[in-house]
């Protein structure tokens, strides 16, 4: 992680400079993939191709994908990665494994940012600067307040705040880690 180009931007927050975060980035492997630009198949490319020009994508028997780039997609990425790391929502819930069913987010991504001890848990532990505010503001909207002596709690059961809270840190985060990464990289240089 000491050689990697995010390496002086990851020291000034303590508890995320450490081999998660590496292992985070590992799995990001590129920033600009996120939004990126898909083809016809479905395979996300940093966006860097023209329009219609075959896909760069190669399946592991050497076989070139037959679909065409499509043109790249114009938001900041940060939606995406999210979903790729599994923060996203579905039906209002966060997403779960099931069985028998492939899984469409990066498992480990979100092994990593969630775990016991993962990286939410460093924020909370480390008292993260920036990241431990959004945490501390969050669950205090959660939790609600309590009028009249009775407590107007708006995310369900008590405890769940704490759960959502650092979930809400942690997309704070990999937003920002995002967005510094791709203006250290730049739009041409590799990776």
């Amino acid at each position: 992680l000491s050689q990697h180009v995010l390496y002086p931007w990851l020291q000034q927050y303590p508890g995320l400079a450490g081999p998660l975060t590496a292992r985070l980035l590992a799995i990001i492997d590129d920033p600009r993939r996120f939004p990126g630009q898909s083809c016809s198949m479905g395979h996300i490319r940093p966006p860097a191709y023209e329009v219609g020009s075959p896909c760069a994508v190669e399946s592991h028997e050497g076989e070139k994908c037959p679909g065409v780039m499509l043109a790249p997609r114009t938001t900041t990425g940060t939606r995406s990665l999210w979903y790729y790391l599994g923060l996203h929502v579905v039906n209002g819930k966060a997403p779960r494994r099931q069985k028998g069913v492939q899984a469409n987010w990066h498992t480990k991504g979100k092994t990593i940012l969630l775990q016991p001890d993962g990286l939410a848990d460093q924020i909370i532990k480390h008292r993260t600067p920036k990241y431990r505010d959004v945490y501390d503001r969050t669950r205090a909207r959660l939790e609600g307040v309590v009028i009249n002596g009775v407590s107007d709690t708006a995310c369900g059961p008590p405890g769940r705040a704490h759960w959502i809270a650092r979930k809400v840190a942690v997309k704070a985060f990999v937003a920002d880690l995002l967005a510094e990464w791709k203006r250290v990289v730049g739009p041409d240089t590799p990776v």
